[in-house]
């Protein structure tokens, strides 16, 4: 594991400024008293050095903030933007003068705070990549009709219980990517401090309008998914009910079976195995399914909107996970969503969109002068493959149907 490795490099380390020092002390044995000091006092200073060093990647594995290696590590690229002015001017943008938190049911939220690719520690620039997939998730809803609002650390924060949720969190395993597991519960405190509503992932896209009345908004708490949260809703009342059993579960199940990760979804699947927790609709397509169907043809179009389980009457949206896009035929996917969007509303509904979003060619030529990340490292760069298009994608996955 990463904690294996990082204590086994350290005590490398130390081991080697041991020998250093008993070298320096026996030169400097037959010299005068200053020396010898130094000679003494330099282990301590060493050990200190370890010691710091020890703590700071011991916060990484947690998922804690680490400002020292944050200060070693972080590098600016040519395409970050201060992520707080950009959610700023985002929010404005989309709200146009309204109030999000009035409109409950018209309203779709998404929660992001930026993560450096590197360290996976908090980050206060917001990376190409990331902004091409927020500014194409807020025209897509917005397409639909909806209204968009980005929450971040700050709205769970607010919640009035933040501090002891967060340190229930200290008792769950999180992972090697353990920072970002962690946000994904305390997205579930901004939701419910906002007053309930829907919240949705950032890489997805809707098929269907807001709800037109109180009357299609949900009385209990629902994840539209299957137990995959790419979009819940609920009341206010809901969401405070949801993030008390969710973290309670999260403790609980760390306590009964040993892992090293229960991530947020892992525990809503397995309170799915009860189904008094939450109500669970299964209107998400998933990405990779959306993707085999790029004909759109009369029955693509049929099957996106009545789904195989009739009584949901149809998909609500499509779910471009990081899981079903890490294939290499799919390599971007801000410009995925769009370019899909655009297909499926032109010849499933006969409405020509067009998503303006210049992020993702910007997000592109970022990438182009880019090194290929380490696999794992970080969650949405990956390199464009040679000559991609939409055409050619087209190609690919509609061969043999």
């Amino acid at each position: 594991s990463t904690s294996r490795r990082t204590i086994a490099v350290l005590l490398e380390l130390l081991i080697l400024f041991h020998l250093q020092i008993t070298m320096a002390r026996r030169e400097s044995s037959s010299t005068g008293l200053g020396p010898r000091v130094l000679a003494r006092l330099l282990p301590v200073v060493g050990l200190l050095a370890v010691a710091v060093l020890s703590l700071n990647f011991l916060l990484v594995d947690e998922g804690k903030t680490s400002s020292i290696v944050q200060l070693w590590t972080v590098e600016k690229k040519i395409g970050d933007v201060p992520f707080r002015r950009w959610l700023s001017e985002a929010n404005d943008r989309s709200l146009q003068g309204g109030d999000a938190a009035a409109d409950v049911y018209g309203t779709v939220h998404t929660f992001f705070s930026p993560i450096d690719p590197h360290t996976r520690l908090p980050s206060d620039a917001l990376n190409a990549t990331d902004r091409a997939m927020l500014d194409t998730w807020t025209a897509a809803w917005e397409s639909q009709g909806w209204k968009t609002r980005i929450l971040t650390m700050d709205d769970a924060r607010a919640h009035p219980e933040f501090e002891s949720y967060d340190r229930k969190l200290d008792r769950v395993p999180l992972g090697s990517n353990a920072y970002y597991n962690r946000l994904c519960y305390l997205r579930w405190l901004a939701m419910a401090n906002l007053g309930g509503g829907f919240m949705s992932d950032y890489d997805t896209v809707p098929l269907r309008p807001p709800p037109s009345s109180p009357a299609e908004f949900p009385e209990r708490f629902t994840v539209y998914g299957g137990a995959v949260p790419s979009l819940v809703g609920g009341s206010g009342e809901e969401w405070e009910r949801m993030v008390k059993v969710l973290f309670s579960s999260a403790v609980l199940q760390s306590k009964k079976v040993k892992r090293r990760l229960w991530s947020d979804m892992m525990i809503l699947q397995e309170l799915n195995k009860n189904d008094r927790y939450y109500v669970t609709r299964r209107e998400t397509l998933t990405g990779r399914d959306a993707l085999s169907r790029l004909a759109f043809t009369s029955g693509d179009c049929n099957y996106f909107r009545s789904d195989a389980n009739r009584r949901t009457g149809g998909f609500r949206l499509v779910h471009f996970s990081h899981g079903d896009m890490e294939s290499e035929q799919y390599p971007h996917r801000p410009e995925i969503m769009r370019d899909w969007m655009q297909e499926w509303s032109a010849k499933c509904n006969g409405v020509e969109l067009s998503l303006d979003v210049p992020a993702i060619e910007a997000a592109l030529r970022e990438q182009q002068r880019s090194q290929p990340q380490p696999k794992g490292m970080a969650m949405d760069i990956q390199r464009p493959r040679e000559g991609f298009s939409w055409e050619r994608l087209r190609e690919v996955t509609t061969v043999g149907q």
